[in-house]
């Protein structure tokens, strides 16, 4: 990993949460918060501003997709991440929809999670960019 991510990790599943840390940890990435879904994820978005914001899309998944939703409106400069097993066309474009700018399909490997949090964080800063430089366009000279 070319940094050190700060990530805060969305996971009501500890065991899965326990994985994802130790590639994370493998990649040099810095776990700064760990939340359910929620109120608590939100919250801790908000509070801490990471870089990366990775969340386990499971059941159920309404809660899940609100979670992602929630952390971007609460982070709107992390770059939100969707973890899941789950690989059917709905939910991945559920995710995308929701805010994330990666999909992981776990189980995974530190090397395939590796590019994906890099490949997802350029293209959220590039999203970024673009919409900075809209909201700067001079609208007297837009035809």
């Amino acid at each position: 990993m070319g940094r050190n991510y700060q990530v805060l990790l969305v996971d009501p599943d500890i065991d899965h949460r326990s994985q994802i840390k130790q590639h994370l940890s493998s990649l040099s990435a810095a776990v700064v918060g760990e939340a359910e879904y929620g109120i608590e994820a939100a919250r801790l978005a908000a509070e801490l501003q990471p870089e990366l914001v990775l969340v386990h899309i499971e059941e159920p998944l309404a809660l899940a997709l609100r979670s992602l939703e929630a952390v971007q409106r609460s982070a709107p400069h992390s770059t939100p991440i969707a973890l899941s097993r789950r690989t059917d066309a709905h939910t991945v474009q559920a995710a995308m929809l929701a805010g994330a700018r990666g999909y992981v399909v776990t189980p995974t490997t530190p090397a395939l999670l590796d590019r994906t949090l890099q490949v997802a964080r350029q293209r959220h800063t590039d999203l970024n960019e673009r919409a900075n430089s809209l909201d700067r366009t001079d609208p007297s000279t837009v035809a």
